[in-house]
């Protein structure tokens, strides 16, 4: 018998459920026509987990950095990424957790196994971009998950309070601005930002974001080696999660004096080339965070005769009016050095995103380029 195979029973909203209540359950709700697309995700995968003849699971991934296309993961992998991280934020049978991401992708499945190998009490609702507009008032939770999105959404709503319901957050699948960095800095829940992808069945390292805990590195856990190649690419040797070394295109800095520590610089096939000198969008976006805060923005290139590639903010708006225009300008001016200051400002009506909505540059630029195109 499969290791795995003796995680069948999952507590729901405080009722616990066998494998048999729980088929039952998954072959009604997947198949009744009232039942929402979210709910429906949430069971194919619940059907998925307890059928013994399969021991892997087809994951999407999100496709932000390039064709989202099917990870196939190991049941026993998805058991010991759970038991990773249960040791690391020490959670325990009947801790409440809430699973507001969505269930076609790793990190909503992620919450579902942890229920199911670590006995959580999963309260399951809509990814909606405010959760808890679908949560009982006087509902508390050890531990939970979220993006950017919905966290900028919460406190836009002015619902900070409502964070505070939870001991534990981990927002991850997007970059954080310093901005919503700043606004959560009062909380008492703990809030964790975390680094890793579907080959790595979920994350393999958290930064604490608040709190005395806050930290400018991400700590590895349990078990997790890294290092960096030539390119100073971050490479993962996590054999419990992945037989083989996980190989990035993440720009990394590992921390001389702890080698569990690491910074994300940027992504390797980001890094723009113009005129010889070498630029990171990452960098350059968190320097603006505070600055462009109302609307998603990125840096990128666009091909230039004279620099090969000149430096390109594209930022997902209306087109400012001249003043407006202006003043972005000049603040730029005391944020960025000569060479960081884009050569254009284009706004985008729509980016191009993900299901999950990340942000496609790449697609974005090659759909801004063709309308060029077909407007000449």
């Amino acid at each position: 018998m499969q290791a795995w195979t003796q995680f069948t029973n999952l507590t729901l909203r405080g009722q616990k459920l066998d494998k048999k209540q729980l088929l039952e359950l998954a072959n009604d709700r997947r198949s009744h026509y009232k039942t929402p697309e979210w709910e429906q995700s949430f069971w194919n995968f619940v059907f998925a987990w307890l059928n013994d003849k399969k021991d892997a699971i087809n994951i999407k991934t999100s496709g932000s950095t390039g064709r989202p296309k099917s990870v196939r993961v190991s049941k026993q992998f998805m058991v010991n990424s759970a038991l990773i991280t249960g040791k690391y934020f020490n959670l325990k049978q009947n801790d409440t957790a809430l699973l507001c991401l969505s269930s076609d992708y790793i990190a909503g499945k992620m919450m579902v196994v942890r229920a199911f190998v670590l006995g959580l009490d999963l309260h399951v609702a809509p990814q909606s971009s405010n959760p808890f507009s679908d949560l009982p008032e006087n509902q508390n939770f050890k531990f939970g998950a979220m993006v950017p999105m919905q966290l900028h959404q919460i406190i836009k709503e002015g619902e900070i309070e409502n964070l505070n319901r939870f001991e534990t957050l981990l927002v991850g699948g997007a970059p954080i601005g310093s901005q919503l960095i700043s606004s959560i800095q009062n909380l008492k829940t703990k809030v964790f930002l975390t680094y890793g992808m579907t080959e790595t069945v979920s994350h393999i390292a958290v930064k604490s974001l608040n709190g005395n805990t806050k930290s400018d590195w991400f700590e590895t856990l349990d078990g997790i080696e890294i290092e960096t190649d030539k390119k100073s690419c971050l490479l993962i040797n996590a054999p419990m999660l992945n037989p083989q070394k996980v190989k990035t295109n993440d720009i990394a800095l590992i921390n001389e004096n702890n080698p569990k520590l690491f910074q994300f610089v940027g992504r390797h096939d980001n890094v723009i080339n113009s005129g010889g000198i070498k630029l990171f969008p990452e960098i350059l976006e968190r320097k603006l965070s505070s600055l462009i805060s109302k609307s998603d923005y990125f840096f990128a290139a666009l091909p230039d005769e004279r620099l090969g590639q000149k430096l390109v903010l594209f930022i997902e708006s209306q087109p400012l009016d001249s003043s407006k225009l202006f003043m972005l300008k000049f603040d730029m001016l005391f944020r960025l050095v000569k060479y960081e200051i884009p050569k254009e400002i284009l706004f985008i009506k729509e980016f191009k995103r993900t299901p999950t909505r990340k942000i496609k540059r790449k697609a974005t630029v090659k759909a801004y380029l063709q309308s060029l195109e077909e407007s000449n």
